[in-house]
């Protein structure tokens, strides 16, 4: 299933940021939602360079493009990644 759809639990995200975040103390996705609302979901480290989120209910509870952002903080660093989209379907797209 290569699209995403709206009110789906479970989707399994994946950002690598390119860096060793192997200590990493905070890590977070920020996400603009299609309706320009702004949350942030508490990712877990995958490896030593990337970070993982699984979709709970009301994660996507709207279609449209979805605009993602990591946010890591280790002792000697707080970073950004770059900004990167997904899109969500209503059902029967």
């Amino acid at each position: 299933m290569s699209k995403n759809y709206i009110n789906t639990v479970g989707k399994k995200i994946v950002i690598d940021v390119g860096l060793d975040i192997h200590d990493a103390t905070i890590m977070k996705m920020k996400i603009k939602k299609p309706d320009d609302t702004l949350v942030e979901w508490i990712a877990l480290l995958e490896g030593l360079t990337a970070i993982t989120y699984t979709t709970v209910s009301g994660d996507w509870d709207q279609a449209g493009r979805y605009l993602v952002q990591a946010y890591v903080e280790t002792p000697t660093l707080i970073s950004l990644g770059e900004t990167t989209s997904f899109e969500v379907y209503n059902t029967f797209k």
